[in-house]
């Protein structure tokens, strides 16, 4: 019994270490070089220990920046977050948009379109528009989008078979290679998009970036699983974050 209790408490925790190593050099790759691969055909229980691990290290990441801003950079900027100016309960309404409905739309918006690169490129911008409520803009690039495909669907239909083919590997390869700046475009987009988070009545500035910052670190993560484990992997780690952070909110009150 002794023997078999030092093998555990000698290896487990050693094994506890290895995986972290691991997928924090994975994800630290990643972030390096973004890549669009194929899911991992993975079982749920490696896929619920990589969704922990990155919750994990989205709520200690958010935490530690929360910390900081509202010690040094939230008054500064005259900022307030709206979480903190509601009441003590949320409605029911309120709190299903929060950790359902968010999170939902929100990737369907910013990272449904990662693995398809005409979703990306042609119904995300429109979407992200709307998103940032500049209704115009959106409707512009609908306009824009739509002549666009009208054109190229003439210009294909004229095409030969040879020259179908390679003008479809050419754009594949030109998407794959600036894949890296379209995630982090995206990644970004979902980090300013919750500004709408917060009352601003002072001169912001570059401040808000920081206050922000842990919503940018939350989109890469979940970015990053759904692109190794899939869109539902994505939904999942998104709202089991907002659910979190909404918990932590209506303790401290």
């Amino acid at each position: 019994m002794h023997l078999q209790f030092l093998t555990y408490s000698t290896f487990k925790p050693m094994k506890f270490f290895e995986y972290v190593k691991r997928e924090s050099g994975d994800f630290k790759r990643f972030l390096v070089h973004p890549q669009r691969r194929k899911p991992n055909t993975e079982s749920l229980t490696a896929i619920g220990a990589r969704l922990l691990f990155l919750l994990a290290l989205t709520l200690l990441f958010g935490i530690f920046i929360s910390v900081l801003s509202t010690e040094f950079f939230m008054d500064w900027a005259g900022a307030e977050s709206k979480m903190d100016m509601k009441a003590k309960y949320l409605p029911t309404r309120e709190l299903l948009m929060v950790i359902l409905f968010a999170p939902v739309m929100e990737e369907l918006i910013f990272r449904a379109g990662l693995r398809k690169a005409k979703y990306s490129l042609f119904v995300c911008p429109p979407l992200l528009a709307l998103a940032l409520l500049a209704h115009k803009v959106a409707l512009v690039l609908a306009i824009v989008i739509c002549a666009i495909a009208i054109i190229d669907f003439f210009v294909r239909k004229r095409a030969d078979v040879e020259a179908k083919t390679a003008l479809k590997f050419a754009r594949a390869r030109s998407y794959l290679l600036r894949f890296p700046w379209i995630f982090w475009f995206y990644s970004l987009c979902f980090g300013f998009v919750h500004m709408s988070n917060y009352t601003v009545s002072g001169t912001p500035g570059l401040l808000m970036i920081v206050i922000v910052a842990p919503q940018f670190f939350a989109g890469l993560a979940v970015g990053y699983l759904r692109l190794r484990n899939g869109i539902l992997s994505g939904m999942i780690l998104h709202a089991s974050y907002n659910c979190v952070l909404v918990a932590i909110s209506m303790a401290a009150r």
